[in-house]
């Protein structure tokens, strides 16, 4: 029979591997199950663009994709319409991070102030993405400077610990 003082009096090696063993092959068998039971996260819509054409000439619209309900309940990203090109002597502000800024929508506040102080009309184009981590801002922040924002504001960093690029870290699906 194997005690506790048996265990003591083995090397420190051979201790290490009889705590570590156990804790090793419980994570690979794991693992090897969710691979097999096809538990696999679809990380397609991380490298999708926010933005696409719309049938509308000139302007682009949120990819309807990202703006239907996800398992969670939410929509991954604000639903709206802009021009593909500037108005000339407008100000275009670029808001990107995760749920967060996708909940301010157009901010009408952020604007009517900019307008105020700037003296010129303002657009703002929504890149805030539902439960993402930095790496879909990252991805959001190349997006929008292809849109040639006068103002680029980045809000994020708050979400590393619940992002969709990590479904272990999001609730599960309501029923």
């Amino acid at each position: 029979m194997f005690t506790l003082r048996r265990l003591l009096q083995l090397p420190r090696l051979k201790r290490l591997l009889f705590a570590v063993t156990p804790a090793f092959v419980l994570l690979v068998t794991v693992e090897t199950g969710l691979r097999i039971y096809g538990y696999r996260f679809s990380a397609k819509h991380l490298d999708t663009r926010i933005y696409e054409h719309d049938t509308e000439p000139g302007m682009m619209r949120t990819d309807p994709m990202l703006t239907q309900k996800a398992p969670y309940g939410q929509e991954l990203c604000f639903k709206q319409t802009f021009p593909r090109e500037k108005s000339p002597g407008t100000i275009r502000v670029a808001m990107v991070g995760e749920s967060s800024v996708k909940q301010l929508g157009l901010a009408e506040r952020l604007r009517e102030r900019l307008r105020t102080s700037l003296g010129k009309p303002v657009e703002i184009v929504n890149f805030g993405f539902g439960t993402c981590g930095s790496e879909r801002v990252l991805l959001s922040t190349r997006e929008a400077l292809e849109y040639e924002p006068d103002i680029l504001l980045v809000y994020g960093c708050h979400n590393e610990f619940m992002s969709i690029s990590n479904p272990a870290t999001l609730p599960p699906p309501r029923c």
